[in-house]
């Protein structure tokens, strides 16, 4: 009998020491589960897209660390700038119209190399993003009215798209140049250009020092190009590029990828490397203003003076490219046309509805100032390039008695209504001047 009782006893025990091993390890996961809830919420509030978007942050980051302003960006010796189609791999939407990166690094469909044929219109598009943007939200527009024109009637109308989101002249006049170079024909070049030739140079590259004539953020995009001076910053700047790219990849093969907690660690991790790198970036550019630029990463410094000089180079630098492409297509037995862009910070060039007066215009932004005092001399400039004979439109007040909605933010851009607006507009042009044999 005493026997059965110390076993019950003994079994009565166990069955609380259970009891208690149960509720500790339930408390145990309802913590993580605590844990991980409330590191999910920081890192969705911190971040975009959650532990999502910090797998694509990491799966980016390999090629992410350089300079450039978008990761696919790579140097090209004749233009600048294009993107890398090693890395820019999957197609991106611009309006529905699914483009990648071609084998020239150009945002197109086709590779830009094409034969003229009786049966084809092979159509040259130049400019920065307003154009790019246009030649596909118009796309179907603008194939039609140029097969309207009794000269072209019956054709296949092929769009090439030398125009890139940030480019400025003379970007355009190069493109056109190295693909003529590569074997490419034309019938048509469409050139659609102005805020970009006016606004980015004078607020951008004229502050930095930088040469008016070369491309957008050059002297940011540079920063990879060391000078011997400075070998010891740039080697710390790399380190720490080198330390966020092996953490992303560690990161991103690790077999806790999935847990929000680690995540949040990473980001956590990730954030001090990038704001020590910003750091360093910023010490670096600190060294090169004080010596007042330097030619590899600046270029020839502006003569330039004021802001009103710098202006005035750059209409220059604008109407000597136009001028430019016309004598190139002129050589090549190509139409030249080349059109004006409207901008919302050209005085009284739109009735802004309450949208755009909200969103679309702001006193703050930089680039509002070079076009107030820009605008006024590029429509001179333009009469200037038609007294030379050129093929230019200028439809800066084309939206001047329009109040509906067509801008999209605060620089530059239209939407789908107002791109095709424009491209109705610059394509009725064509179609004139090739009516009246001009």
């Amino acid at each position: 009998m005493a026997d059965t009782e110390v076993a019950k006893s003994a079994s009565s025990a166990r069955t609380p020491r259970r009891r208690v091993w149960l509720f500790r390890v339930l408390l145990l996961l309802i913590g993580w589960a605590a844990v991980e809830g409330c590191s999910l919420a920081i890192l969705l509030l911190i971040s975009e897209g959650g532990v999502a978007g910090a797998h694509r942050a990491q799966q980016a980051m390999p090629e992410n660390g350089r300079q450039m302003p978008s990761y696919s960006e790579s140097f090209h010796p004749y233009f600048g700038w294009t993107h890398n189609p090693d890395i820019h791999t999957g197609d991106i939407d611009c309006c529905g119209l699914p483009l990648r990166a071609n084998r020239f690094g150009f945002f197109d469909s086709t590779d830009g190399i094409h034969r003229r044929s009786p049966d084809r219109l092979i159509v040259g598009i130049c400019g920065g993003s307003v154009a790019w943007h246009m030649s596909c939200a118009a796309e179907t527009l603008v194939k039609k009215r140029l097969a309207e024109i009794p000269q072209y009637r019956g054709r296949e109308v092929i769009l090439v798209r030398l125009a890139q989101p940030g480019y400025k002249q003379p970007q355009g006049l190069f493109a056109l140049s190295y693909f003529l170079f590569m074997g490419a024909e034309f019938d048509l070049i469409l050139n659609l250009d102005g805020y970009n030739e006016i606004a980015l140079p004078a607020a951008e590259n004229f502050a930095s020092m930088t040469a008016l004539d070369y491309p957008q953020g050059w002297n940011v995009r540079s920063l990879d190009i060391v000078d011997p001076r400075d070998a010891d910053f740039s080697l710390r700047v790399f380190e720490l590029r080198g330390a966020r790219q092996r953490a992303a990849e560690s990161a991103r093969t690790s077999l806790f990828r999935f847990l929000p907690s680690y995540q949040l660690w990473w980001f956590t991790r990730n954030e001090n490397l990038r704001i020590a790198q910003l750091e360093l970036q910023e010490e670096l550019q600190k060294r090169r203003r004080t010596r007042k630029g330097m030619f590899a990463q600046n270029g020839p410094h502006p003569m330039a003076k004021t802001n009103e000089e710098a202006t005035q180079e750059c209409i220059r630098i604008w109407k000597q490219s136009s001028l430019h492409l016309h004598m190139l297509c002129q050589a090549h037995g190509i139409a030249y046309f080349h059109a004006t862009q409207p901008n919302q910070y050209d005085v009284d060039s739109k009735l802004l509805s309450e949208y755009e007066q909200e969103h679309c215009y702001s006193d703050s932004v930089t680039y509002r100032e070079h076009v107030i005092r820009g605008y006024p001399q590029l429509r001179q400039a333009g009469e200037e390039l038609r007294q030379a004979g050129v093929r230019q439109y200028d439809l800066t007040r084309l939206f001047e008695k329009v109040d509906e909605t067509l801008y999209i933010d605060p620089y530059c851009h239209f939407n789908t209504r107002g791109s095709e607006l424009l491209a109705e507009a610059f394509v009725t042009r064509v179609k004139e001047a090739l009516s009246r044999n001009e």
